[in-house]
């Protein structure tokens, strides 16, 4: 198994429960938090595809979108 795809069946589930803890949860904050790492876990998978570009602009657009709420 190559490094890349020990990466996505690592990452790749805990994405999906905590895509849907997202959903379940019932504080803002836990959702919140649940968020930032799915939003990370995608960028991981951008650049993981060899879209380093897709994946910084994950990061970025997050992380100033979080700033400006």
């Amino acid at each position: 198994m190559s490094g890349s795809a020990f990466i996505f069946w690592a990452l790749a589930p805990l994405t999906v429960v905590a895509a849907l803890g997202m959903l379940f949860m019932k504080k803002a904050v836990h959702s919140a938090i649940l968020l930032a790492f799915v939003m990370i876990a995608l960028a991981v998978f951008y650049i993981m595809q060899e879209a380093p570009f897709l994946g910084i602009v994950q990061i970025v657009v997050y992380k100033i979108g979080r700033a400006h709420v």
